[in-house]
């Protein structure tokens, strides 16, 4: 036995779920993830002028230094690639990992025993790897660690030859431009 009008209600009904399904799904790819990149360039202090440049580890060590010359176009050892994201910290920033061209090591920060700025063999972007590209674009930017508790450190210079990892300020010497 059929009741009239069931058929045509069912239609509906059933167009309806599939809506109300395609718009979920419409959602659920808004709310995806940000998709992969690799942003590749040098890193040009706002303060100094100088580039962050890279050497491999000296003999007997694992720990690349890593430190700031006049910038050179096409040079390597001045050439980072930027991988992102990694996440979203806290603050709302993408974690980020940044490699090296020349070496294939990748910039660390950590706070063993004060703040150390080093390469060292690249993670999945985890733990001293892990840094957060902090401003409104990567034409200025600090590149910030929240090691332990709260206690932010950054990438800093004051000249030649010169980088670090300190304790965050408000300073240009902390700011810097990736130049693709």
């Amino acid at each position: 036995m059929s009741i009239k009008g069931t058929t045509t209600r069912r239609w509906l009904i059933t167009r309806l779920v599939a809506l109300c399904a395609m718009v979920a799904g419409g959602v659920l790819v808004v709310g995806s993830p940000a998709s992969a990149y690799v942003l590749t360039g040098q890193f040009r202090n706002y303060q100094t002028g100088y580039c962050l440049d890279s050497g491999f580890p000296p003999a007997g060590s694992v720990y690349g230094p890593v430190y700031t010359l006049p910038c050179q176009a096409g040079n390597n050892w001045q050439t980072w690639e930027v991988h992102g994201p990694k996440g979203t910290s806290p603050a709302g920033y993408e974690y980020v990992q940044v490699k090296n061209r020349a070496t294939g090591m990748c910039l660390s920060m950590d706070e063993y025993g004060g703040p150390r700025l080093y390469t060292y063999a690249c993670n999945s972007g985890t733990g001293a790897q892990r840094l957060e590209g902090v401003g409104s674009g990567w034409n200025r930017v600090k590149l910030r660690q929240n090691w332990f508790d709260n206690r932010l450190i950054c990438l800093d210079t004051h000249g030649i030859n010169d980088a670090y990892a300190r304790a965050c300020n408000d300073g240009l010497y902390q700011v810097w431009n990736l130049i693709r």
